[in-house]
């Protein structure tokens, strides 16, 4: 998404506003944890005083997320506010707002926004009090199992050690 500053730059607007649906290209979704992004939508705005640019806003709408438990689809909401302040000789490793021909694309600033924002653990409210033990069986951490002498693959390491003898 451009937004073309041609206008702040001339100095005809001290600001634009921006009230936009966003869409997130897929390209960058598919290398996340992120499941789907429904109902982005972009409120704010950009000025400029001397040579310095303010770009404040809010992001909301809901991230879909895989459930840590069963992988069920779980919905998260989005409500980002942000602040952010750029140069037109910001470099493009400084931030991710960059003025490349009088347009500022906001879609990189936009998503490192938005991921971090993603929850570490998420456990879907039909989840939370899901089973984890029963007749002969039980959900144990990976940590539980590493340090665990009954792992599923002990009776296999002593019967390749009983082999080498």
């Amino acid at each position: 998404m451009n937004i073309d500053l041609i206008n702040l730059i001339t100095n005809k607007e001290s600001s634009i506003n921006i009230d936009s649906d966003i869409n997130i290209p897929e390209s960058l979704i598919k290398d996340s944890n992120i499941k789907k992004l429904d109902s982005l939508h972009l409120k704010g705005n950009i000025s400029k005083i001397l040579d310095e640019y303010t770009f404040t806003g809010t992001i909301t709408g809901n991230m879909v997320l895989p459930d840590d438990l069963t992988l069920d689809d779980v919905t998260i909401p989005i409500n980002i506010d942000f602040d952010e302040i750029f140069t037109e000789n910001t470099k493009e490793d400084e931030n991710n707002l960059t003025i490349i021909q009088n347009k500022l694309d906001i879609i990189p600033f936009l998503w490192q926004n938005i991921v971090l924002e993603v929850p570490l653990k998420v456990i879907g409210d039909g989840n939370r009090n899901i089973k984890k033990a029963g007749d002969g069986w039980r959900l144990i951490t990976e940590e539980e199992l590493a340090s665990s002498k009954n792992s599923p693959f002990s009776n296999l390491e002593e019967l390749i050690n009983s082999r080498k003898e």
